[in-house]
Formats: structure tokens, sequence, C-alpha cells
């Protein structure tokens, strides 16, 4: 088996792993263990398909095709809006480069520049870069997707400049890699920029999603005053109707006090007031 070949077998796996990290909340469809199997199997079989070469423009094609196919595959297993599963795998997928950039740049320090390749792959602190890169993700930025969150982002151009950024750091990534691989200090800049751009870009992308639930809550708080407003106008019209009755009523007390009889009329029209006081209060 070539590295190539071996690489798409682990990079389904990482890839995986990530969109769990930020997909397990959402709805999932009815026999979800079956879709999740059955996906898993087509990535890796998708994964084993040989290229006529290895070349830089086909390795690009087939990682793309992959990461296409996941977006259905997250699509088909969960039930939520397309917009929402293209937000998972977009942050899944950077995620997992940032994760491979991290490891690399280790690498290059611990080995003085010298790319891993297939041997960092059989190493322990692959690992370690991969379990440290995954965990802080998911306490800083998918901890933040819980059971119910709208994932809709309104600003479809911000998305897709985030898609489109990922999409530009992996294949600047992979040019260095195919071209500049024997520049030693290249390649560490390489990594730590694209280390750098993976978190900027999940950073970006959560700040969306941040900015959107503060304005739902603004918009509810807003709500919540409108009705406070509205309570407080029915409120101050009961009073004034009170403050009327009362003065009504002070002249029926009055009445009473002379030693003259209430009609019918009057008397049910006191209870009314009464009425209106009690209900008020």
């Amino acid at each position: 088996m070539t590295y190539i070949v071996f690489y798409k077998f682990l990079f389904v796996i990482e890839l995986v792993i990530a969109e769990i990290l930020y997909s397990f909340r959402l709805k999932k469809r009815k026999m979800y263990i079956l879709r999740f199997i059955g996906s898993l199997l087509i990535l890796f079989l998708v994964a084993a398909i040989p290229f006529p070469n290895s070349t830089f423009y086909f390795s690009c094609l087939n990682f793309f095709i992959i990461f296409i196919i996941s977006l259905l595959s997250l699509w088909f297993i969960y039930d939520e809006p397309f917009i929402s599963v293209l937000f998972c795998s977009l942050a899944s997928y950077t995620t997992q480069h940032l994760a491979y950039e991290f490891t690399n740049l280790t690498f290059s320090i611990v080995e003085q520049g010298v790319s891993p390749l297939l041997g960092m792959y059989s190493n322990a602190i692959y690992l370690i870069c991969y379990f440290i890169i995954y965990w802080i993700v998911y306490i800083t930025f998918a901890k933040q997707i819980k059971n119910g969150t709208d994932l809709r982002i309104k600003s479809k151009s911000m998305l897709a400049l985030i898609g489109a950024g990922v999409l530009i750091n992996i294949v600047i990534s992979s040019i260095i890699t195919y071209y500049l691989q024997e520049d030693s200090l290249g390649s560490a800049i390489n990594y730590a920029t694209n280390t750098l751009c993976g978190i900027l870009l999940l950073a970006s992308q959560f700040e969306q999603l941040s900015t959107k639930e503060a304005k739902r809550e603004l918009d509810i708080l807003q709500k919540l005053w409108l009705q406070e407003k509205e309570q407080y106008q029915i409120l101050q019209e009961n009073m004034d109707l009170i403050n009327i009755k009362c003065h009504d009523m002070r002249h029926k007390i009055r009445t009473i006090a002379d030693g003259k009889n209430l009609t019918n009329e009057e008397i049910s029209e006191i209870e009314q007031s009464i009425a209106i006081y009690d209900s008020s209060v």
C-alpha cells in the first residue's frame, strides 16, 4: 500500500472523528447507526479508489471528492437543513487540517525541519498532537453547538468566504508539500501559517454563530420590553378608570349617608366598579 493510499484511509478516520465532535448533538434521522455505518463504508471505498498518478492535481481532486461525499453523508445521517450540515462539515474539515498542520509543525521542530511523512503516523506524537487539537477545538468551538442550536448562518457570503478560505489553505499546503518539501525552513513556516489560518477560520465561523445568537437574544428582550410596555399602558388605563369609578362611588356613598335609597341600577354600577378594581389587582 502506497503512502497516499494509506493516508487517504487515515484522512477519512480523522475527518469522521472531527465531524462527530460537531454533529453528535444534531437531530438524527431514523436508523442512524445503519446510515452512519453505510456512509463510513462508502467513504472507505472512495478512499481505496486508485488514481492514475499521484500528482498534485489528482491528489487535490481526490481529497475534495472525499470531502463532498462526507458532506452528503452528514446530510444523509442527520435530519437538519443542508446549510447546518455544511456549517459542521466546513468546521470538521478545518479542524482535521488544523490538526494535520500542527502535527507536521511539531515533527518539523522535533526532527529539525525534516518532514515526517509516513513515519509520523507510526509515532505516539501523532496521536498526542491530534488529541490536543481536537480537545481544544471541542472545548473552544464544538461545545457551543447544543441540542436545538440553529446553525443556519444568515450571511451566506461569509460562509462562502470561510469555505473559500478552507479550500485555499488546503491547496496552498498541498502545493508546498509537493513542490517545496525539500525546503525545511519553508515547510516549517508553511505548517505554522496554516495552523494559524485554521484557527482564524474556525474563530470566524463560530463568531458568526455567536453574533446570530446574540441578535436572537436581543430580539427576545425587545419583544419582552414591548409586552411590558403594552401591559403598563393597559394598567394605566385601568387605573384611570378606577379613579373615575371611585369618584362616582364617593357620591353614591354620600347619598347613602344622607339616608337616600339607591336604585338597583346604581347598586349594580357600584358592584361593577369593585369588580374592575379586583381584576386590575
